[in-house]
């Protein structure tokens, strides 16, 4: 008989709740929120929406139940460390074993993208987790450290007084180099380094933790078996999906369309993985872009291109890995313009549009899918906002996938675009031009009502938001997308828009008339607001939204990769 103590079976019910984890995501939300409305309103209004600190651009907001949370881990390892009360050694003991227990899931702090794609996490809240277990990984190891300088003698103990000081002054290190501001300008370098350092803590723990936690190694010996298989997992899908020959390695074509553009739309051509779900995002390497751009990647929201077999990308010039993207040598073979940049270009006469369209040419790598897909099932108008030009690639495959998805054919979609400039819509213009043709909602006429059939037709509506003194405007009306576009300055006014959308949803008599068959099956209700942009934006539409939840009313936020 296995005597089991409070880590071991601490370490069991964190395997366990991690296991329930993967089928409780798979649930429809959609289909849990009709089915106990009264729960989901209660849970709302008291849990998952009151914010309590946070919301700017330090840190990020948390919220009522994620505060709960928190406070219940931090509880939790506070009495498995110090009850029942025996000695300083088992507390020393415990709290080292405790270390090792919760640095598990920072295993995959690596490899991240697979977890959060089984759990259906979104990589944000999933970066979240993996922040809190690693403070208090940082916290337990270093009062394990702390206590074993104390009680472990140096003489009689060498290996294991060098041990402790390994563990030490690896914890510290990664302290002080999480917290230094200038890790965002060398921020891959920073992740090595940071990987490093708690592969080092790691091994200083294993070999300096005292024996008899057999369930705790255990769980640290699969968590490693499965770190590799993930591993090998990714390696040979990138191998299959890219090819081990460079020349098989994808060609990407950057366009930008002005020699100071801040702002390029990345084009791969032939994609053969697998397909990109809206809302995933894809890890982009180019690895000429510097002597080690093989180790360097970033993430950018893939969005399937019209052209068949290609992915689309929309880059933002930051720092590092961006920069170095816009500071590669122009191609200057003859090739056509893009279509996205022609559609407009002879409708409108803006300074924008007529200027030369320069070309990047590079070869990639690229792994993924990664990320869940945002289900919009559910929801009768659906609201998205994009705080500037590049966050709306994350609503894009969105916008494509209801002109096609018959089941979403009643959704009035409202875009609301911020940007600094014409150019970034012109960056988009064959999706503004594809939306009025292909987002139309003709209702069925039922006893020959005409009136009926004109009442129930909807378009998504786009609405650009310039800043405050911008000259320039695309003009759009004299396009013949008046019904689709409008062009605005200023900020928008969240309560008015989400007023016009409470205010044209469809009853339930009519909603019987125009939703026959299948789609009658599964009633649409409600307002969804998706928000794309920094943490700290999204406050005046979070209030908005949270005081219209009896109605219905939703908020999510997108990922806001590029």
């Amino acid at each position: 008989m296995v005597s089991l103590g409070g880590v071991e079976v601490y370490a069991i019910t964190v395997a366990v709740l991690l296991g329930s984890c993967i089928p409780a995501s798979r649930l429809s939300a959609s289909s849990l929120t009709r089915r106990f409305r009264k729960t989901n309103l209660f849970v709302s209004r008291f849990l998952t929406y009151p914010r309590l600190f946070g919301g700017n651009q330090y840190f990020q907001p948390w919220t009522m139940l994620e505060c709960i949370m928190l406070l219940g881990f931090a509880a939790v390892n506070v009495i498995v460390a110090t009850l029942p009360w025996l000695s300083i050694q088992e507390l020393r003991r415990r709290l080292g074993v405790l270390a090792v227990v919760n640095m598990v899931p920072l295993y995959f702090g690596t490899a991240h993208d697979i977890p959060a794609t089984i759990f259906g996490l979104l990589l944000r809240d999933y970066s979240r987790v993996h922040r809190v277990m690693g403070a208090a990984c940082i916290t337990l190891g270093l009062m394990h450290a702390i206590l074993s300088w104390n009680t472990v003698p140096q003489k009689n103990s060498s290996s294991l007084w060098t041990w402790n000081q390994v563990v030490f002054s690896s914890i510290l290190l990664i302290a002080i180099s999480t917290l230094v501001r200038w890790r965002i300008h060398f921020y891959e370098s920073f992740l090595w380094v940071h990987r490093l350092l708690g592969f080092i803590c790691l091994i200083g723990l294993w070999r300096h933790a005292t024996p008899g936690a057999k369930v705790s190694y255990c769980a640290l010996s699969t968590a490693t078996l499965a770190f590799a298989l993930s591993l090998l997992v990714v390696m040979g899908f990138t191998v299959w999906i890219n090819g081990l020959v460079p020349k098989r390695w994808y060609i990407a074509r950057g366009y930008t369309l002005a020699r100071d553009s801040r702002y390029m739309r990345i084009t791969v051509h032939k994609w053969q993985g697998r397909r990109v779900r809206p809302g995933q995002y894809l890890h982009l390497v180019a690895p000429g872009i510097t002597n080690f751009g093989t180790l360097q990647s970033h993430p950018f929201m893939g969005v399937p291109g019209s052209e068949g077999h290609s992915l689309e990308m929309f880059v933002e010039m930051r720092s590092s890995f961006t920069s170095m993207l816009f500071q590669q040598p122009v191609d200057s073979s003859p090739e056509p313009s893009p279509p996205w940049k022609t559609i407009l270009s002879e409708k409108c006469s803006r300074d924008c549009l007529v200027l030369p369209c320069e070309k990047r040419t590079f070869p990639v790598l690229l792994r993924g899918p990664y990320g869940p897909s945002v289900s919009l099932r559910g929801f009768e108008i659906v609201v998205m906002v994009a705080k500037r030009g590049c966050h709306v690639a994350s609503f894009i495959p969105y916008l494509r996938n209801i002109a096609h998805d018959q089941r979403s054919r009643l959704r009035a979609v409202h875009l609301v675009w911020e940007v600094d400039s014409p150019e970034e819509v012109c960056m988009w213009s064959d999706v503004i031009n594809g939306l009025q043709a292909g987002v139309e909602v003709h209702a069925l006429p039922v006893n020959g009502d005409a009136e009926l059939l004109a009442k129930e037709r909807k378009r998504v509506k786009i609405a650009i938001y310039y800043p405050e003194g911008c000259p320039d405007r695309l003009d759009l009306v004299k396009t013949g997308l008046e019904d689709t576009v409008t062009e605005n300055w200023g900020q928008p006014d969240p309560k008015a828009i989400l007023g016009e959308c409470r205010a044209c949803r469809i009853t339930e008599g009519e909603k019987a008339v125009v939703e026959p068959g299948v789609v009658g099956k599964e009633p649409s209700d409600g307002v969804l607001v998706l928000f794309s942009g920094k943490a700290h934006e999204d406050r005046i539409w979070y209030d908005c939204v949270c005081s219209y939840l009896p109605e219905n009313v939703r908020f999510l936020r997108m990922p806001d990769w590029q």
